[in-house]
């Protein structure tokens, strides 16, 4: 049994959008290995056939609608089989569900000379329309947020970093919200993560190697015992 592509990915769609891909079924062994059922456990994923005979090779239209949730979304389709050394064949499928807004899926802060990194995160629309920013704030307090004049039809945040005691806890991580006016997506969470700089390990230094003198070879001396 062989499925071209091994694995399908739906980016970026929107909501109450669909986005479809082909999927390639070829039965190896035809008058051995019969498929018995192609499927697909999450509700927002269909498969059908378009093109082949039930059973055997064949041509699959795997659909995804945006529906539901902004978010990720991760599944597979199943083609189970008779015949073969194994009952079935699992082909991975992610999908991505956007709402009208677009902006940053994670925020990074890393410390160089002693300050954290500073962020401006813009938020767009994938309409073009203007986006209005109402509120933001990190429940944590791990990071100190102001919303800042707009640029253009792009509302934005300024986010420094607030934990004082950054380097003693380790890698901080958060979520940033940010409420809008925007009817789909009236709030957006942004994941964070605090890092410290890691400085390169310094390597000892090279000892030089030692070689051991050559000595003179008497005749008729053998070489593995010491001159007295």
């Amino acid at each position: 049994m062989a499925v071209k592509p091994r694995h399908l990915a739906f980016t970026q769609v929107g909501l109450d959008e669909e986005a479809s891909r082909t999927l390639t079924v070829k039965v190896s062994e035809p008058e051995k290995v019969k498929i018995t059922k192609v499927s697909v456990e999450d509700e927002r994923f269909t498969v059908k056939l378009t093109d082949g005979s039930p059973g055997g090779d064949g041509t699959y239209e795997v659909a995804f609608a945006g529906s539901g949730e902004t978010g990720r979304i991760a599944t597979r389709v199943r083609i189970e089989f008779s015949g073969g050394a194994v009952p079935h064949l699992d082909v991975p499928l992610r999908g991505q569900v956007v709402g009208d807004l677009a902006y940053p899926q994670r925020l990074t802060f890393n410390k160089r000379d002693d300050k954290y990194d500073e962020r401006d995160v813009r938020i767009t629309s994938r309409t073009q329309q203007t986006v209005e920013i109402l509120s933001a704030e990190d429940p944590d307090k791990n990071l100190a947020v102001e919303v800042t004049e707009a640029k253009g039809a792009a509302g934005v945040v300024h986010a420094t970093v607030a934990a004082a005691d950054g380097d003693a806890k380790g890698p901080i991580q958060g979520n940033l919200i940010i409420r809008t006016t925007d009817a789909r997506e009236p709030e957006v969470k942004i994941p964070y993560g605090i890092y410290r700089s890691r400085k390169g390990l310094r390597r000892p230094p090279a000892v030089p190697m030692r070689r051991p003198g050559l000595r003179p070879l008497v005749q008729g001396q053998d070489p593995r015992k010491k001159p007295r």
